[in-house]
């Protein structure tokens, strides 16, 4: 089983060190080491204490599933503040009530994404949230309103990399490092608190269920304000190592060329998703020879779907259960379990915790 460490950034600096030129986060053009994921988690987290960013304090990011997401997360959580995602499809209530309850220091968000502009949005949160000391903004700034990242990542030039290393020093385990919102099932969504610890004990153990070949390679394509993002494929491949292929929409042909493309070795979806790709006329077409793990959460699977999968794809198939406050899954399937395991259960309690 993998080292249990005191901090989420611990693994980042493990395999920065131990296999630097692996890739860590692909989108597109960008294809970011390890080495260079590490480089650039560093000056962020310098530019955040720049800005007065502190323990406790915390940084929310309203984006897609991009490459930048993980370095705002783990810059934020090297320094002790609390990472938060924000979903680019809510609307303008949605983010006051997420900005009200979190009371971030700092707001990170795209500019545009697709057809929307975030630009009014953006200077009414601003305008009504006067504890968010700036607004960061990718690919371009918002004059009078934003700095670009990518101005603002040079701005950590200011801070001594002695005083990052102090203050990484004083974040302990059991600090948080992540706020989630719920889904609201059982009211208005609500703020969990994920600290390190949790993060750490549920996807070291998660990374003991699932058996590989070769180091992990895997889609994220989630909502990053979501757990199954953030935690069940960024946390959970970062503690392995792993490989993190970005996709800032979901398609099911877009999934299926880039598992063919980039060699993934680990599908993680809902069910939903799953049954979009099968449906398509040419799902046998795609080689997936690569996935040797195929895995699903978040809703039942249909007999269905578990039958087709089993007869189209030679990975191992499973499904397990979590909910955002226990930050990994607490059942998984056995590998050796049934069809009728994979569709009318959630498999059996894990040793996560």
């Amino acid at each position: 089983m993998i080292e249990k460490f005191r901090l989420i950034g611990d693994y980042l600096h493990l395999w920065a060190q131990e296999v630097p030129n692996r890739e860590a986060l692909v989108l597109n053009d960008i294809r970011w080491t390890y080495g260079q994921f590490q480089d650039r988690v560093t000056a962020f987290a310098r530019a955040l204490m720049n800005s007065g960013v502190k323990r406790g304090d915390r940084v929310l990011f309203l984006s897609t599933p991009r490459p930048e997401f993980m370095i705002v997360y783990l810059a934020a959580t090297e320094i002790g503040a609390i990472w938060g995602g924000l979903s680019p499809k809510a609307q303008l209530e949605e983010y006051r009530q997420r900005v009200r309850d979190s009371k971030p220091t700092l707001l990170l968000s795209l500019i545009q994404s697709g057809d929307r502009d975030y630009t009014s949005d953006l200077t009414t949160l601003m305008k009504e949230n006067l504890q968010i000391q700036r607004l960061i903004t990718l690919n371009g700034k918002i004059p009078g309103l934003s700095t670009s990242f990518d101005d603002f990542l040079m701005e950590g030039q200011e801070v001594p990399l002695e005083a990052y290393q102090k203050a990484r020093a004083t974040v302990r385990t059991e600090d948080p490092a992540m706020i989630v919102f719920t889904s609201g099932t059982t009211g208005r969504p609500k703020g969990a608190l994920l600290s390190h610890k949790s993060l750490i004990n549920g996807f070291v153990g998660a990374n003991a269920y699932v058996h590989l070949s070769s180091p992990l390679r895997i889609i994220c394509h989630l909502p990053i304000n979501h757990i199954g993002a953030a935690g069940q494929i960024a946390t959970f491949a970062l503690i392995a190592g792993g490989g993190i292929y970005f996709m800032e929409t979901f398609s099911a042909e877009g999934t299926l060329e880039l598992v063919q493309q980039e060699h993934i070795n680990v599908l993680g979806q809902v069910p939903t998703q799953f049954e979009l790709e099968l449906a398509l006329p040419n799902f046998e077409g795609y080689d997936l020879s690569s996935v040797e793990e195929m895995l699903w959460s978040g809703a039942t699977a249909s007999k269905n779907m578990v039958e087709k999968l089993s007869k189209s794809v030679k990975a191992r198939l499973a499904t397990n259960y979590g909910a955002t406050e226990t930050s990994g899954p607490v059942t998984w399937t056995r590998p050796e379990a049934t069809l009728e395991e994979l569709y009318a259960t959630v498999g059996r309690p894990t040793n996560c915790f």
